[in-house]
């Protein structure tokens, strides 16, 4: 169920957005247990019904959704389909969907050997699926709330390359590291992030607006600085002291007018607004200006 599972997320990245994942990736997802890390059944399941199940579709699996609602079930194998699943309904937290993640992995480019931090790392779901992507490199999972830290340390106790740290992600100094995975909305670019990207490295992070609504924004440090595009649209709960209320309407401006596609780097050179600056902040500018090329 699932390796069947990991091939849909595969086959689903390639309709939807022309990406090859990579066999590393896929066997990722495959190896991974994802009812080891949402806690104890019955799971909470959003947004897609119990009698909604693979069918194949012109030689392709495919997945169907239709109307949207919760449903809960104890069932490990409706939990291998792109569903999100509660973690804590309350304050709205969940285990993302697995497509939806699984395109972010992709863009990160993740290789053997690489150092990763994840940030906002939950129950450890995703963690794992990165650790796995990376053998034999190091994962360090961070997590504010101090009880999903600790479920998230549990369930990857047998993962020896990967480190669960009770922080503030925006806080947290990992070290230099070779990609970063932003699990929570931001409204800018944090400092510390761009600083312990090597050369080399990439960035995610969501950049959201007061309703979480917004865009994934990839980050890769080049030996001139650190080259920006958006890549997707999403809606993500708030990373705490990763926002600032201003930034929230500018960011709502800028994603309605349209003026994102525009966007090339992530500035941190001293100067002065200008048309070239998409999100101007003290100390960094997210900008349509290209990173230059010098060594």
């Amino acid at each position: 169920m699932r390796r069947r599972y990991a091939e849909v997320i595969r086959d689903l990245l390639w309709q939807r957005h022309r990406l090859r994942v990579s066999d590393t990736l896929v066997s990722a997802f495959a190896r991974t247990p994802r009812e080891d890390f949402l806690g104890a059944p019955p799971w909470l399941i959003r947004g897609i019904p119990a009698a909604t199940m693979w069918q194949r579709v012109a030689s392709r699996i495919a997945f169907l959704q239709h109307h949207a609602h919760d449903w809960t079930t104890c069932d490990p194998t409706q939990l291998y389909r792109d569903v999100v699943v509660a973690i804590d309904p309350i304050r709205g937290l969940n285990n993302g969907q697995p497509s939806g993640v699984a395109t972010w992995l992709h863009l990160l480019e993740l290789q053997g050997g690489d150092r990763v931090l994840h940030v906002g790392c939950g129950l450890g779901y995703y963690t794992a699926i990165i650790a796995a992507a990376v053998v034999p490199g190091e994962v360090i999972g961070v997590e504010l709330d101090a009880a999903l830290a600790s479920q998230a340390r549990t369930n990857l106790t047998e993962v020896n390359h990967v480190r669960i740290v009770v922080a503030n992600g925006t806080e947290y100094d990992p070290g230099p590291v070779d990609a970063i995975l932003v699990n929570a909305g931001v409204t800018h670019p944090q400092a510390l992030w761009l600083d312990r990207l090597r050369v080399g490295g990439r960035m995610l992070l969501p950049l959201t607006n007061d309703e979480g609504k917004g865009m994934m924004l990839k980050v890769t440090r080049e030996p001139g600085g650190w080259a920006a595009q958006f890549v997707s649209g999403l809606i993500i709960f708030h990373c705490v002291g990763g926002r600032n209320p201003e930034l929230c309407r500018r960011l709502a401006a800028g994603f309605t007018e349209g003026s994102w596609r525009s966007v090339q780097s992530v500035r941190r050179d001293p100067h002065d607004p200008s048309s070239q600056c998409w999100l101007h902040v003290d100390g960094l500018c997210v900008s349509k200006q290209a990173v230059s090329r010098r060594n």
